[in-house]
């Protein structure tokens, strides 16, 4: 099993991404961070982030073609 060094896991980050609230439920999400934030994590949660949605949206769309 591989190992990580300290902070590179996303357990390490102390960020985490939430659902949106109220009006924004369902529309958004947030990215919470436990008061020890740097522009660095930012870039590389929001970069996660759209990876994680471009994966998404292929899946839907390879399962969309499937019901036509």
């Amino acid at each position: 099993m591989p190992t990580s060094s300290a902070g590179s896991s996303p357990n390490d980050s102390n960020m985490s991404l939430g659902a949106g609230l109220g009006r924004f439920k369902g529309r958004a999400f947030r990215i919470g961070h436990l008061g020890d934030f740097k522009e660095l994590m930012l870039a590389g949660t929001l970069c996660s982030v759209e990876m994680g949605l471009s994966v998404a949206v292929c899946r839907s769309e390879k399962v969309a073609s499937r019901r036509r």
